[in-house]
């Protein structure tokens, strides 16, 4: 059974998710003042990265430190959310008062792509760094440097030895 202690928890982050999509509304309605086209791509846009952003910070709370696969997918992606959407919303207007739509596509499909790159990239660095840290930690200890360690034909020619 969920205590109260849980109850205001996940209402304090519920209530902070739906002040973000108010946000949310608000941005969306002075885009659509300038392309009335963009506004609900923005507002489910922003709406989603906010609620993203709410269901990563309730998940990061509850589990400390401990950070999963999903988690490190999960907090980039809202973003790489904003910064597609500001590129097309550019792009769009950038579009809307050239004389031929070359530069205004260019930029929203180049955008897109960089967005969609980061994001990978940056899904590949958690994911490497991740394997970096199961090895370092099952890696049995060692000298790092093998001309150091002692061995029978080093011993014998040594000059301190008798």
């Amino acid at each position: 059974m969920m205590s109260l202690a849980t109850f205001r928890f996940i209402g304090k982050h519920a209530g902070n998710m739906l002040s973000g999509i108010c946000l949310a509304a608000i941005l969306a309605h002075l885009v659509g003042k300038l392309i009335p086209g963009a506004q609900l791509a923005t507002f489910i846009s922003l709406s989603l990265s906010w609620i993203l952003i709410g269901v990563s910070v309730i998940v990061r709370e509850r589990h400390g430190k401990q950070d999963s696969l999903v988690m490190l997918s999960i907090e980039p992606l809202p973003l790489v959310m904003v910064f597609i959407t500001v590129v097309l919303v550019v792009a769009c207007v950038v579009a809307r008062y050239e004389p031929v739509a070359i530069v205004g596509p260019a930029i929203g499909i180049l955008g897109t792509i960089l967005g969609v790159l980061f994001y990978g990239a940056v899904i590949a660095g958690a994911v490497q760094k991740r394997k970096l840290e199961a090895d370092l930690a099952n890696k049995p200890t060692e000298s790092s440097n093998q001309s150091l360690q002692p061995t029978p034909s080093r011993l014998v020619s040594s000059p301190f030895h008798d």
